[in-house]
């Protein structure tokens, strides 16, 4: 049994479980025209988000993996919103897993060499 396609895409047999997608969406091969040519867009938002090149690089990775994963259920609209909306998303889930070990910031009273010293005699 073959799947009809439609004006408005291809619509599934399967009557359990009804999936439609645009014709521009239907196969991953697509993928990479619709969604890649956004990486520097999401790498430049998400470094702005976490202030670090490193970390930006590893929240574009994830944002790129959700997004794939995630690509079946693109309705091929704006893909650079679609996909934007993913990084900031991942940069914030980044952003509260990762605050809370970062090191609290040096004031202008405690100086640096009394920072690292309570830092190296910290009981473990």
């Amino acid at each position: 049994m073959k799947d009809r396609v439609s004006r408005h895409g291809t619509c599934s047999r399967d009557r359990t479980k009804l999936v439609t997608r645009p014709p521009e969406v239907n196969d991953m091969g697509n993928f990479d025209d619709v969604i890649l040519p956004h990486l520097d867009a999401a790498y430049n938002l998400a470094r702005w988000l976490v202030r670090n090149g490193h970390d930006a690089e590893d929240v574009v990775q994830d944002a790129y993996l959700r997004a794939f994963q995630y690509f079946g259920t693109f309705h091929g609209r704006n893909a650079r919103a679609w996909l934007l909306t993913i990084v900031r998303n991942s940069c914030l889930r980044w952003l509260q897993k990762n605050r809370a070990q970062q090191p609290p910031p040096i004031s202008t009273k405690t100086s640096i060499a009394t920072h690292v010293k309570a830092r190296l005699l910290k009981p473990c």
